[in-house]
């Protein structure tokens, strides 16, 4: 089996491979992009009518001088452990006129396809408010220090309340915003708007109106989701009397919206019961599992006196709540759920729901000698069953110092038992494996390999068989059989492996990729397929030796695998130890400045 250490060089390796509601405004474009910050609002009888941006004079700051090269993140990756010293990331503007107030809240990150990071946050006197608006910060690459804010996005008088911000992966930049009614002081019932960037979120679409109606389920919450099937979702508190969070989806790529809760009656939030459309808790954030079902966090609504947990099969059209193993968290503090690059999921939070008395609660954690203490405050855990168990545990902390952490923070004193107390939590993970997490004020810096120092578990996934394999000769027919092992079988070069239902279960491959369900497939050994090319790649676990054997220009045809194309970024696989031999159709890309790999069809894996 393999240790974390192994398991994490393997999918570091790995991550380099690669609207409208009913009742809301139908049929619209997303138009054509400018730079913009403000824009006009036409409303009647209790709907958005018709927005229009107005061009930026001068160029605000976040659009100024911006690369449009891609980023080369292979050059930037380390598998050595990684934590740095927090930096704030709200600064005030350098720029005369610039909007900026005392409060600065509820912030939402995002990485760029030329290094670039992105934050942005509303920035107000009261959260009341209509003066609240929406200012954003780069952190340019290679750059130590966050650019000085400037305003991002502000309709004259109105609340512009909850902000996220999302990049797909491919190049495009979703901004997701609430927007409260003309004058009035309130974010209680906002309208829904989102924007798109294709050039780095130097320009914008004009603001799109996913939900026209003043409502209480369209407070924006950070933590926009993509599936692997592609559906855009964007979480956004359920607000009045309903203390969950609403789940607006898209399968069109943000053309139109549906939200499944819409009008559905109120959960009671209990444990094992199940009901229409919202998730349990506010500021709620969602992940996909590795069966497509979804899994949630969120704030307040506790059960049994623990964060609750919301589970959905249906892609959240219902959802079944239940108590989760984690402190539940309160007033100026919000969660991060995630799934890392590498497979795992992160989940990070506080000790304490309680900011006013953080050593209320303490917990149990590690630390990079594998020695155990008592800690308080923000703390990172890690699961590698998809959320059963999460055997990781870290106490974010720099070990010392004086913080000002902003919002409802305000100051705290850093030491090796003690870390930020409170803030509203934002995350993303760029493609050299750093997660950047933000708090209301601050930029942590750290990576898995961290996480994982000193945790005295493994990132092992259950033994395949004992048995071995005898190795398969390329040009011969050649079977193996045996109760409890694969069975595989060479024709003309092409093996076929069928993998008995004991022994299915997760594979890890230098590759990456997620495979659910049965390993069952098909490859060709140093072939040229139609569908791109075809190699053999071999290693060992405990040497992490690697070998490429590169195309012989034979040709191979299996028509099971031109069905679909499956991107290698999309999957996660587990070594379960001995040799391995796999090998995998694919064809090539240029993604984010390096060149990635996307299989075609199933892969499959033979032990050795």
């Amino acid at each position: 089996m393999l240790d974390t250490k192994a398991s994490l060089r393997l999918a570091t390796w790995a991550m380099f491979l690669l609207p409208t509601l009913a009742g809301a405004v139908g049929g619209q474009d997303f138009g054509k992009p400018l730079t913009y910050r403000h824009f006009d609002v036409e409303e009647a009888d209790g709907r958005v009518r018709s927005v229009a941006p107005a061009a930026a004079d001068p160029t605000p700051r976040w659009a100024r001088d911006v690369s449009q090269e891609r980023f080369d993140w292979a050059k930037q990756r380390s598998e050595e452990p990684f934590f740095a010293r927090p930096v704030p990331f709200v600064l005030p503007p350098a720029d005369e006129g610039e909007t900026f107030y005392s409060h600065n809240h509820q912030p939402s990150i995002t990485w760029l396809p030329n290094g670039d990071l992105l934050a942005i946050w509303y920035s107000t006197r009261s959260e009341y408010g209509p003066v609240l608006t929406v200012v954003a910060s780069r952190l340019r690459a290679g750059k130590k220090t966050w650019d000085p804010c400037s305003e991002f996005f502000k309709a004259p008088n109105r609340n512009m309340h909850g902000s996220s911000i999302f990049h797909d992966g491919h190049g495009t930049i979703y901004h997701f915003n609430g927007m409260a009614p003309k004058g009035v002081a309130s974010f209680r019932k906002l309208a829904l708007l989102m924007r798109s960037s294709t050039d780095n979120s130097v320009t914008w679409t004009p603001p799109m109106v996913i939900d026209d109606r003043f409502v209480a389920r369209n407070q924006v919450i950070s933590g926009t989701l993509k599936t692997k099937a592609g559906v855009l979702m964007q979480n956004c508190d359920a607000g009045g009397v309903v203390k969950g969070t609403a789940l607006y989806i898209s399968h069109d790529k943000g053309k139109t919206w549906t939200d499944p809760g819409r009008d559905k009656p109120a959960p009671a939030f209990k444990d094992g019961e199940t009901a229409e459309g919202t998730i349990a808790g506010i500021h709620a954030k969602v992940v996909e599992l590795g069966d497509g079902r979804l899994l949630a966090l969120g704030r307040g609504a506790t059960i049994n006196e623990r964060m609750p947990m919301s589970i959905s099969a249906d892609l959240g059209k219902t959802w079944t709540y239940q108590a989760s193993p984690f402190p539940p968290i309160g007033g100026g503090q919000r969660l991060v759920l995630m799934r890392l690059r590498e497979g795992p999921l992160l989940f990070v939070s506080f000790s304490s729901g309680n900011r006013g008395k953080p050593e209320a609660n303490g917990m149990t954690f590690t630390d990079q000698n594998g020695n155990q203490f008592t800690g308080h405050g923000m703390y990172a855990t890690v699961s590698f069953d998809d959320g059963k168990t999460w055997p990781v545990r870290k106490l974010l902390t720099p070990g010392e110092g004086e913080f000002d952490g902003g919002a409802w923070t305000k100051q705290f004193t850093a030491t090796p038992t003690r870390a930020e107390h409170a803030g509203y939590l934002a995350a993303t993970q760029t493609p050299d494996g750093v997660i950047h997490l933000i708090s209301s004020r601050l930029h942590y810096r750290f990576n898995l390999a961290w996480l994982v120092k000193g945790s005295t578990k493994k990132a092992t996934t259950k033994k395949i068989g004992s048995g071995s394999v005898r190795r398969l000769a390329r040009a011969s027919r050649s079977t193996a059989k045996s109760r409890g092992r694969p069975i595989a079988e060479t024709r003309r070069g092409a093996t076929k492996v069928a993998v008995p239902a004991e022994l299915q279960t997760a594979w890890t491959t230098p590759l990456g990729g997620r495979l659910t369900g049965p390993l069952i497939g098909a490859w060709a050994v140093g072939g040229f397929c139609p569908y791109g090319s075809s190699w053999l790649t071999r290693y060992r676990v405990g040497t992490q030796k690697w070998r490429s054997i590169p195309d012989t220009g034979r040709s191979f045809r299996d028509p099971a695998w031109s069905s679909r194309s499956l991107a290698l970024e999309e999957q996660h696989f587990t070594v379960a130890g001995r040799d391995i031999q796999l090998a995998v159709r694919s064809d090539h890309a240029v993604e984010d400045g390096r060149r990635v790999q996307r299989v075609l069809g199933k892969p499959a894996a033979v032990l050795g």
